[in-house]
């Protein structure tokens, strides 16, 4: 038995007493020196109920507040709010918006000149490159405004169908024979970062625990997963891989490897952002684990 219960069962009539003077809960805490916490009240709770004391009168004698709440309306929309009347901060408004009104000072004539000159400088000293100019694009002919000087099409498709062209590729290998022409070019190398769907296989054959050298030369070319233990040379292949020019320097790949001893196995990659591209990688992942335990 604790303090508290041991003090009301000692004298439960004194605890009547004092129930039926007292305003609440806490009340009684502080006419028995009790901390005012809340072990304490559900003691005291606890009490009330075991003893069916009336409680009725508790919040009875509450003090009334210093500052009457009063509906006020608003000087500026006309709207209905609650003020506390007599306070240091009563309310003149019914919001921050409304109170920059009701309390703003009207500028001078000095102050709305600078303000004016202010933003013509401002205006001024921005890049005239920034001022949107019309435009007719190139491959549909559409009309478009853009603020760069060297767009040439109103969209990014619009763009990406320009480049997918011969007359387009021809000007890149022609360009590229160029700096090979003066020496400027630096030959081709592997890529420093993996593509996605490279790191996506590089996690396939871990879990698989197949041991493999990623981006290993043989002759000119670089094969993406040389398999040393069955000598199977694993290319993932992206949609590039579906342009004829491609198609032949693919050809021409496979047939080298062949020749140097190694299995060439080609996957087409689609994008799992898909349940059909899900379905279809992990058909493709389970054909070539059958391939490399056959």
């Amino acid at each position: 038995m604790n303090k508290i219960e041991s003090e009301i069962i000692s004298n439960i009539e004194n605890f009547k007493r004092i129930v039926g003077e007292s305003n609440g809960i806490g009340e009684i805490c502080r006419r028995y020196n009790f901390s005012d916490n809340g072990k304490s009240r559900k003691q005291i709770k606890s009490k009330l109920n075991e003893f069916k004391l009336d409680i009725s009168h508790f919040g009875l004698k509450n003090h009334p507040r210093k500052y009457q709440q009063i509906q006020k309306e608003c000087p500026v929309c006309k709207s209905p709010f609650q003020a506390l009347k007599g306070h240091t901060k009563e309310a003149k408004t019914c919001s921050h918006k409304c109170a920059n009104q009701f309390f703003a000072k009207p500028l001078l004539d000095d102050q709305k000149e600078k303000i004016r000159n202010g933003i013509k400088k401002y205006l001024l000293s921005v890049n005239k490159t920034m001022v949107k100019t019309e435009k007719k694009c190139n491959l549909c002919s559409v009309l478009f405004f853009s603020q760069k000087r060297n767009q040439l099409f109103c969209s990014n498709k619009c763009s990406a169908i320009s480049r997918d062209t011969p007359e387009y590729r021809e000007k890149l290998k022609q360009a590229q024979l160029k700096r090979i022409a003066d020496g400027i070019h630096v030959g081709w190398k592997s890529r420093n970062q993996p593509s996605y769907a490279e790191l996506f296989f590089m996690k396939v054959l871990s879990n698989n625990n197949i041991e493999y050298k990623f981006e290993e030369t043989c002759g000119k070319y670089f094969i993406d997963f040389a398999i040393h233990s069955k000598n199977i040379a694993l290319e993932i292949d992206g949609k590039q891989h579906l342009q004829e020019d491609r198609k032949a320097s693919d050809i021409l790949k496979d047939a080298y490897l062949t020749s140097q001893g190694w299995i060439v196995y080609r996957i087409p990659w689609k994008s799992i952002n898909t349940s059909n591209g899900k379905a279809y990688i992990e058909q493709e992942i389970n054909k070539f684990l059958e391939f490399y335990n056959r």
